[in-house]
């Protein structure tokens, strides 16, 4: 199922915008730029986008992603392979934007950590806004990745 570029109103002349909204969750910026992208080239077509980055918070795991590059890149890496291998939800900031109204079409970004979907971007799908934000909703995801993309999706 496709989502059907904005129209020119005939009697108006006006284009009619349909909204579409990015979640997604970045640490190295390269999901926001893919989806940036994307959004331009849907703006193009008389598309309103929203682009709604997910905030990471657990205290858990919060200080592994506060600097970018990562200082040791190894044991930060090797510590949040329990976390995906358990696929259990994490503390998340989801902004306003996604739950202020209705949206046309939902894309969900998410870069592949560890042959998986990430944990912020789960901990989304599995919360009540994803439900509010889904339901009857038309989506598609996005993922961002060299390889694996299979088990992302």
């Amino acid at each position: 199922m496709s989502l059907e570029p904005g129209r020119i109103d005939a009697q108006t002349d006006t284009a009619t915008e349909r909204s579409v909204l990015f979640v997604y969750h970045t640490y190295t910026q390269q999901t926001a730029k893919v989806l940036e992208v994307m959004g331009e080239a849907l703006q193009a077509r008389w598309c309103d986008v929203t682009m709604a980055c997910l905030e990471f918070t657990d205290p858990r795991y919060d200080g592994r992603f506060r600097d970018f590059p990562m200082p040791h890149p190894f044991r930060e890496v090797l510590g949040m392979i329990p976390a995906e291998l358990r696929r259990k939800p994490g503390k998340i900031g989801i902004p306003d934007v996604v739950t202020d109204r209705e949206y046309d079409l939902v894309v969900v970004g998410s870069p592949t950590w560890w042959l998986s979907t990430n944990v912020p971007v789960r901990s989304f799908l599995e919360s009540a806004a994803a439900d509010r934000v889904l339901d009857g909703t038309r989506f598609a995801t996005a993922v961002i990745c060299r390889r694996y993309w299979k088990h992302n999706m």
